[in-house]
């Protein structure tokens, strides 16, 4: 089949087979995947542009793209309009992250093992998702434009007024002629667009608790009808390192004949892979902290402005040493990230690397703390 081939070392649409060498597909699987770096070469004089590149490369990879015999010239135009639908100026929730997530989606579909209990079309799905899920936004946050009645709060009835703008984003660009990559017989379309849509609206941060929750229950409920033992995940902890996780997930059976669960458990990788950074290398996991912190600062000083009350982190005047920055990351690793990836591991297999670097960096900001005297 002819195809347009996207190098992530080039970043050219060749217009014939797909030219990627063991080396490219071993940086798709790899925890350690760079998304700067890609952007760095891709700007320093090879054609191309980074979702077009990394989203065909994933696609291919994945087998999805043979699988849906999706048109190349389609898929192309879409994920170029789609990094043309974030906001280059902002600095976190850019398209350099919804590549971050595609690409950690697609390590925990192909080396986590996650992919084999899934459908096609359902693999197909999280990873468009993934790339799409935060389209166009402009660096505020959901509190933000629910406290000020802004007109997409009120179109969306302050309900995830982000998150459903995000996926009408991608629903536009995938009816768009020319992006309609989907638009053939062998893609369950409205499946698809169902799927889209809840995983994209489940990585609002105000509902994790209840999605955390609902997973445990899927998971535990399923493990006590197939007597499947828990995997022997360890406490979060300085000393933790590749001891947080050990084995591949047993008892995950299930998730192949249990379509709810399974629908469960593809939002928690899309939430688990937005939440990823602290589980990353230090400098990539920093250069991500560094960027969320310029966004929350933002926000905090139109807050301030317009007499709001900003919530902890967003007030530049009260994160005013490194030891605050530290205490905010620590909060982040022990009550969002550390409970995600402890339940995700029991469905899909982490490996050493995602959770050594979140106990390494969560030592760090640990010395940070104590080195302050606190």
């Amino acid at each position: 089949r002819a195809a347009v081939a996207v190098s992530l070392e080039s970043g050219e649409i060749l217009g014939a087979q797909l030219v990627a060498s063991p080396q490219q597909i071993a940086n798709l699987r790899s925890w350690n995947f760079d998304v700067f770096e890609m952007d760095r070469a891709l700007r320093g004089g090879l054609r191309g542009e980074p979702m077009a590149a990394a989203g065909w490369a994933l696609l291919e990879d994945g087998g999805l793209a043979n699988h849906f015999s999706l048109d190349p010239a389609k898929t192309a135009k879409f994920l170029s309009e789609l990094q043309r639908s974030y906001v280059a100026s902002v600095t976190y929730h850019n398209h350099l992250h919804g590549i971050d997530v595609a690409q950690t989606v697609h390590f925990f579909l192909t080396t986590g093992g996650l992919g084999a209990h899934c459908e096609p079309w359902e693999r197909l799905s999280l990873v468009v998702a993934a790339l799409a899920h935060d389209a166009g936004h402009w660096g505020l946050n959901n509190h933000w434009l629910n406290a000020v009645d802004d007109p997409l709060a009120v179109t969306y009835n302050y309900l995830s007024p982000l998150e459903n703008m995000h996926a009408s984003k991608a629903l536009s660009l995938l009816v768009t002629p020319g992006c309609d990559l989907l638009a053939n017989p062998s893609v369950p379309m409205r499946e698809v667009r169902s799927l889209v849509v809840e995983l994209i609206l489940g990585t609002d941060a105000a509902h994790h608790a209840v999605h955390l929750a609902e997973l445990r229950a899927a998971i535990s409920s399923n493990r006590q009808e197939t007597g499947g033992a828990p995997n022997p995940l360890h406490a979060l902890s300085a000393e933790g390192g590749s001891a947080f996780f050990e084995g591949f997930p047993r008892g995950t059976e299930w998730l192949a004949r249990d379509a709810a669960s399974r629908r469960l458990v593809l939002k928690a990788t899309l939430r688990s892979a937005d939440v990823s950074n602290p589980c990353k290398p230090w400098a990539y996991y920093t250069e991500w902290a560094d960027r969320i912190v310029q966004e929350f600062f933002h926000q905090g000083d139109l807050e301030r402005a317009a007499g709001l009350p900003s919530a902890p982190g967003f007030d530049r005047g009260k994160v005013t040493c490194a030891a605050d920055r530290a205490r905010a990351q620590l909060g982040f690793i022990n009550f969002v990230v550390g409970p995600q990836f402890e339940a995700l591991g029991e469905v899909v297999r982490l490996g050493d690397s995602a959770l050594r670097h979140l106990a390494e960096n969560k030592a760090e900001w640990e010395k940070v703390v104590s080195a302050a005297g606190e």
